[in-house]
This record gives C-alpha cells, structure tokens and sequence, in this order.
C-alpha cells in the first residue's frame, strides 16, 4: 500500500512509516528537504503547490501522515494558537487529504494542540465526518511506541473503518539505551556550560540537576548582561540525566550530561535516545541545527507505530467500534485499563 507524507521536515516520520508501506512522495516546503532526500532519495519532495495541482496524477494514497509545525499550540513556542500564521501547513494536510481521498490520515502534533485547538481540528475534520469518516483523538506517550524517552504527543486520526491498535511496548531507562549505544558524533553542550563546569567542577552536578539552578547555587553574586540576564548562566534546559528512569523528552541543543560519567552526551548518543539510527545523516554540520531537526521530529519507531496501526485498520483488523473519539494512551493502558504491553 502506498503513504504520502505532509510536511515531514527530516524525514524520520518518514522512516518508520517505510518500514510499513511504500511512500510515494512528501509534500515539504523547505525545512529539512535536504536530510529528507539524503536519507530518502527514492522519495520525491513537492511543494504544498505542487502537490494541489498534480492530485489527479497521484497513484492511490491509502495512508496520509503529517506533523505540521506545533508552534502554535507548543509551551517552547509564543503558543500563538489560532494567530499562528504557521496554521497554514496545518490546514493545507485537510486540504490535501480532502483531495486524495485517503483510507487514514494522521496528523500529529503536541498535546496543547489538543487541549486548546481541538475544537479547529474538529472543524476541519467535519468534511471528512461527511463524507463517512470516523475521526479519534489520540493521546499517546512515545515511551510505550518504541522510543525510549518520555514524550507525550497528539494524533488527530481520520479512518474509513473502525481503529485497530498495535501492541505497545515496555520502556527502556535511559542507562539500558546507554548500555547498547557507544558515543560517537560531537557533544551535545552549550558554551555555558562547559565553562561554568570548568570553575566550578562536577562534585555537587548530580543526576536531575539543572545547571541553571546549580550555577546560581555556586554563583552568589553574579554579573548581568545589558538585556538584565545573569551573565554565564546555562540555559534553562541544561541537565544532567538519570540513568535509572525513562529519558526525557529530547528538546533540541541544551546541554545534556552523562548520569555517571563527567561528560555530555555525544549526538549518536542522542540518536539512540531517540530510537534513530547512529548512520541518519541531518546534513548540517552544527550540532544544535542537527539537534533542532531530531528534537522536531516525529521519531522513526512512533512513525512506525502509527503506520502499523494505519495498515492493520485498512486492512481491516479493528473491532474496536465501541472505542471513544478521545483515546488516551499516554499511561500504557486503555482507558479501560486494559494493559495492551506486547
């Protein structure tokens, strides 16, 4: 069966979704084509243009997936909401799904989307209902999908036959990720930080620490920058991680310390606490660019999650009609606190 992915930046959405069906072709308007044709060269990129005007020489699309930027609904962002002039590429995943008819689109987002936009994913999601779509919200925690980090997202689903759901997972701790993953690419650590490291040593840089709150301990009389900020401070998302717990959501270039050695984490590292292949090329020599584009993915084995979810409901493996349009997973469990652990 054949995908189409909206929207994709990077492209690891894109490689799990692969791994269940043939993509044909994404629709990205700029950010990340470049680590997306390098990893995915069989794939063509379109314009959301291009792409409206070419719906009619489309092979059959049975699976849509997209994950337009969060920025609206995301607490790292302004959370503009519906201001967000970036709603565009969301409304553009309808526009496009409305067009090629799919037999399940999912569209993913943060779980701000949802507690403040549902409302204007339900409106956009009514034509599709129309025309015999079953829509579900699906609230999810990628720590039971296959990707060993703490991180809680959205899926607005549209389905022509009722859901079927895959096996979730037992999370792995960031030591066990650890464990099977040797350090490689370069260091996931700010200039702040290394110099605050640098004067005031490791003894007291425990594992939950955030080095912000530990500079200030060690820095009782700080110095200010000309914008009012404390000179040196590390920045807010600095920390060293624990070894014993399920990693935290990956959020881009901040600082990210070994739990047990006096070192950062090295981007393979990140990598693999991500459930991405040590081999993925982002194709931007910064390692905060690199990190940007992991921290804004949807991760491979989510991707795959989801596609394989997508296949088994086309197919048509769900008996599951009486699941409700709110579906949250973020616990591991259904609602009806039916363990569902493979």
């Amino acid at each position: 069966m054949n995908a189409y992915g909206i929207h994709t930046f990077a492209g690891l959405f894109t490689q799990g979704v692969k791994q269940i069906f043939d993509v044909v072709g994404v629709t990205n308007d700029g950010y990340g084509n470049k680590a997306h044709a390098w990893n995915h060269p069989e794939v063509p990129i379109w314009t959301t243009e291009q792409t409206l005007g070419a719906i009619d020489r489309l092979p059959k699309i049975d699976f849509i997936y997209a994950q337009p930027e969060c920025a609206p609904w995301s607490t790292a962002g302004k959370m503009l909401g519906l201001s967000d002039p970036r709603l565009k590429n969301t409304t553009s995943v309808f526009d496009i799904g409305l067009a090629v008819q799919p037999d399940f689109l999912a569209l993913e987002s943060v779980v701000g989307a949802y507690t403040k936009g549902k409302d204007f994913y339900e409106e956009l999601s009514l034509p599709f209902k129309k025309q015999g779509y079953l829509m579900t919200h699906l609230l999810v925690n990628n720590m039971f999908l296959g990707t060993p980090q703490d991180r809680k997202r959205y899926f607005l689903l549209l389905h022509k036959k009722p859901l079927w759901l895959p096996d979730m997972t037992e999370p792995k701790t960031l030591g066990e990720v650890l464990k099977s993953t040797a350090p490689g690419g370069k260091e996931l650590m700010t200039n702040n930080a290394r110099k605050a490291l640098e004067e005031y040593g490791w003894a007291d840089v425990t594992p939950g620490t955030y080095l912000n709150k530990w500079f200030s301990r060690n820095n009782r009389d700080p110095a200010f920058n000309a914008n009012g900020t404390i000179k040196g401070r590390p920045p807010i998302g600095d920390k060293r991680l624990k070894a014993d717990v399920v990693a935290p959501t990956f959020t881009g270039h901040y600082t990210y310390l070994h739990p047990t050695e006096e070192r950062a984490l090295t981007m393979d590292e990140a990598k693999a606490w991500c459930g991405v292949e040590k081999d993925y090329d982002f194709c931007v020599e910064h390692v905060g660019e690199q990190a940007k584009l992991l921290a804004r993915s949807v991760m491979p084995n989510t991707g795959k999650w989801i596609a394989s979810m997508a296949e088994g409901t086309i197919t048509g493996k769900g008996q599951f009609e009486y699941l409700p349009e709110i579906l949250d997973l973020r616990t591991g469990v259904l609602d009806v606190n039916l363990p569902i652990f493979s």
